[in-house]
């Protein structure tokens, strides 16, 4: 879309359409799960805002063309200082004194947060005067996984865009696209849960189907009580410590398709290509043991 990788097509349009009316808000949050697409949203609408044609982002003004390069300097995406993890109150000092100068070659001047959540408590008062004040030309976009971490007195001032889950009729026509004849499309759309990153990362990942079978392989040692069981399985963690985070979204994404098999929902299951294997699992296991295993994997 304009040459920007966009999942939210229609959201995105009706951002343009404010811009091309002339009237959009000075101050947005772009609210959804990572990896799905909120970053370069930000980046059309704000080539869009950028842009003076009447059919922005028109694409071939000089404003349009560095906006593409993210090269525009008058749209700022604003990060932490170097050797900080967070956005303290001196980096949107610093914000409202480059947000008082006007725009070098563009319409307007526009800031991307592209993590609310390392804004500080004291960078967000800081901050509300300039959503209070801004200049005619000022826009700012704040990305957020959830806005309610922001102060209410920042999103008071702010217009919540929210990013939802894209459709699986869309997550397979991605994924055919970035890797066409996959052989595992249904897992990866159903793993991904409506999250583009997600199922570019698997596909890229070249040991995603061994780890895969391999947490597989362990999945009866979850359900066991004994101690060979639950030193077998801190063993297999503590060598794949660098995949922790995988690992235990594989085991609670089996465990919950067990569940599924064991109330009668086989269509609901991640892991259909395993559904023999996981059938008979839920057949040992015990449902209250299942739910239990479920619970101690989501903590």
């Amino acid at each position: 879309m304009y040459g920007y990788d966009i999942f939210h097509e229609k959201l995105a349009e009706g951002l343009i359409a404010g811009v091309r009316r002339d009237n959009p808000p000075h101050a947005y949050i772009f609210e959804g799960k990572k990896g799905l697409g909120r970053f370069e949203t930000a980046r059309l609408f704000a080539a869009a805002l950028a842009c003076g044609a009447a059919n922005a982002p028109c694409g071939a003004c000089n404003s349009c063309i560095s906006a593409k390069a993210g090269t525009n300097p008058d749209i700022s995406v604003v990060e932490p200082d170097a050797k900080r993890k967070t956005i303290g109150a001196e980096r949107i000092r610093a914000l409202i004194e480059d947000a008082g100068v006007k725009p070098f070659m563009s319409k307007r001047k526009i800031y991307i947060f592209p993590d609310a959540s390392l804004l500080t408590e004291q960078a967000q008062n800081a901050f509300l005067k300039l959503l209070e004040e801004p200049p005619d030309y000022a826009v700012f976009i704040i990305i957020a996984e959830n806005s309610e971490l922001l102060l209410q007195t920042v999103r008071s001032r702010c217009v919540n865009i929210r990013f939802a889950a894209i459709s699986d009729e869309r997550m397979r026509a991605y994924v055919d696209k970035i890797n066409p004849g996959c052989k595992n499309a249904d897992f990866i759309v159903k793993y991904s849960q409506g999250i583009p990153a997600a199922a570019r990362e698997i596909i890229g990942d070249a040991e995603f189907d061994e780890m895969r079978r391999l947490c597989l392989d362990k999945l009866r040692l979850l359900f066991g009580s004994d101690m060979l069981a639950a030193y077998t399985l801190c063993d297999f963690a503590e060598k794949n410590k660098d995949r922790a985070d995988l690992i235990l979204s594989l085991w609670s994404s089996f465990v919950r398709d067990i569940l599924f098999i064991q109330s009668g929902a086989k269509s609901l299951i991640t892991n259909s290509d395993f559904t023999a294997l996981l059938s008979e699992h839920a057949a040992r296991a015990d449902e209250k043991r299942a739910l239990r295993v479920l619970e101690q994997l989501l903590l």
